[in-house]
C-alpha cells in the first residue's frame, strides 16, 4: 500500500480553465534530464498568475506533466531496500553453499592423493617381497602398473568432480540472482504511481497508479 502527504494549493483569485504546467528540461532522448527536486506549476487567473513550487521528497522523481498538470512520479523505497536485502541475503547464501562443497571436494581429493601414496608403497613392498622371496618380479611390476593407473584415475575423477560442481554452483548464483533482480524489478515498476497536480480553485496533489 502507498501513504501519501496531501498539499493544498489555493490562489487569490478563481482560476480559469486553463492552466499550464513548467515541466523539466528534455535531454536529447526525450527524457527528463537531471533537474532539482522542484516542480514549478503556472497557474493562469483571471487577474494574475501565480505560481506555485512543489518540492519532491527523497523518494520522489520529477516526471514529464500532461497538459494542465505538474506531476511527481513516487517509488516506494521501502520495498526496494527490502527487496535489494533479500538478493543480499540470497547470495550470501549460494557463496557459503558452494564454499562449503569446495571443501568437500578438496577433502576428497587429499584422501585420494593419500591413497595414491599408500598405494604405491604397498606395490615397492609387494615388489620387493616377490624379487626376495618368489623371484616373479614381471607379475609384480605388473600389478604396481595396475594400481598406479588406478590411483591417478581416482585423481581424475576427483578433480572433474570439482570442476563440475564449482560450475554448477556458479549457475545457481546467475539464475537465482537473475530471477531475483527481475523480481525486485517489476516490483518497484508495481509500486511506482504518479501524483498530479489538477487545475481548479484549490490545486491538489491526487495519486494515479501508473499502468
Amino acid at each position: 500500500m502507498f501513504t501519501s502527504t496531501t498539499t493544498m494549493f489555493t490562489s487569490t483569485s478563481e482560476p480559469s480553465t486553463s492552466a499550464t504546467a513548467t515541466e523539466p528540461p528534455t535531454s536529447s532522448a526525450g527524457t527528463s534530464s537531471a533537474h532539482t527536486r522542484v516542480n514549478t506549476v503556472t497557474m493562469t487567473t483571471a487577474t494574475t498568475n501565480t505560481t506555485v513550487e512543489v518540492a519532491a521528497t527523497t523518494a520522489e522523481v520529477i516526471v514529464a506533466a500532461p497538459a494542465g498538470r505538474a506531476c511527481k512520479r513516487i517509488v516506494n523505497s521501502g520495498d526496494s531496500t527490502a527487496a535489494a536485502a533479500l538478493v543480499v541475503v540470497v547470495v550470501v547464501v549460494v557463496v557459503v553453499v558452494a564454499a562449503v562443497v569446495v571443501v568437500v571436494v578438496v577433502v576428497v581429493v587429499v584422501v585420494a592423493a593419500v591413497v595414491v601414496v599408500v598405494l604405491v608403497v604397498v606395490a615397492v613392498v609387494v615388489v620387493v617381497v616377490a624379487v626376495v622371496v618368489l623371484g616373479v618380479v614381471v607379475v609384480v611390476v605388473e600389478v604396481v602398473v595396475v594400481v598406479v593407473v588406478v590411483a591417478v584415475v581416482v585423481l581424475v575423477v576427483a578433480v572433474v568432480v570439482l570442476g563440475v560442481v564449482v560450475v554448477v554452483v556458479v549457475v545457481v548464483e546467475v539464475v537465482v540472482g537473475g530471477l531475483v533482480k527481475a523480481h525486485v524489478s517489476a516490483n518497484v515498476r508495481a509500486r511506482t504511481s504518479c501524483a498530479c497536480a489538477r487545475p481548479g480553485p484549490a490545486q491538489q496533489w491526487t495519486r494515479i497508479e501508473q499502468q
